[in-house]
């Protein structure tokens, strides 16, 4: 494993002139470099993993997008967001999650855009950090979307709609505990749970006789979840 070593000032705006005007190999090393001062907990790198974020090669954006999500500092909230539009799915992808983990409300709209995306997972990253921010402004999209059942990620807009405790979306994942598709039977356990209503406790009973494990066990920690009710053995 290589050993990296901090850099003094000299040497660090050597490796930005490197990552800004040198060709793809030195671009690339010194971004990996950068990614190394960032495993040394050196703040200076969050600049260059944004220029990195903007490098007109696609494995050397890649590891911008991998650089500001271990340092997960504001400052990277606005080139995550302009990431959402990169024409790489895998950087669409790792901006949606970094975007929710930093929990800034400047993302809310990008990723709703982003439930859109023709990538299954950019859909289902995105729905999941919607749930994260709990902005209701994302309710109404997850539940037009979570409405369209040849959509793989519906599961994904199910379980967001509950974490955001969206109740105009209530009653219809209520029904969804009859869904035919079991993986859409459990979120709907799933985001029942999120909710922590207790008009849940009964319809959640009845799916702890789900044909299916994954149902009953999802069904069980919905009820776990809601507050001032036992749960059933």
């Amino acid at each position: 494993m290589e050993t990296h070593s901090k850099l003094n000032e000299q040497e660090f705006q050597q490796l930005i002139v490197l990552l800004k005007t040198g060709d793809f190999e030195a671009r690339y090393n010194a971004a990996l470099k950068f990614i190394g001062l960032i495993e040394l907990q050196d703040q200076r790198s969050i600049r260059p993993m944004i220029l990195a974020l903007q490098d007109k090669a696609v494995e050397i954006r890649k590891l911008g997008v991998y650089g500001l999500s271990t340092l997960a500092n504001t400052e990277a909230i606005e080139p995550l967001i302009q990431s959402l539009e990169d024409e790489n799915s895998s950087i669409r992808y790792n901006a949606a999650i970094i975007l929710g983990e930093l929990g800034d409300l400047k993302a809310v709209m990008p990723l709703i855009e982003r439930l859109d995306d023709e990538n299954f997972y950019v859909r289902e990253v995105a729905a999941r950090s919607l749930g994260i921010l709990g902005d209701q402004r994302a309710a109404e999209t997850l539940l037009k979307k979570a409405r369209i059942i040849e959509d793989e990620a519906r599961g994904n807009y199910i379980i967001a709609l509950g974490r955001l405790k969206d109740f105009n979306s209530f009653e219809y994942i209520l029904g969804l505990l009859h869904d035919k598709d079991n993986d859409i039977r459990a979120c709907a356990a799933i985001s029942l749970g999120e909710f922590r209503d207790n008009r849940a406790l009964n319809p959640l009973l009845q799916a702890l006789s789900d044909k299916e494990s994954d149902v009953r066990e999802a069904a069980t920690e919905a009820l776990e979840n809601i507050k001032g009710n036992e749960t059933p053995l």
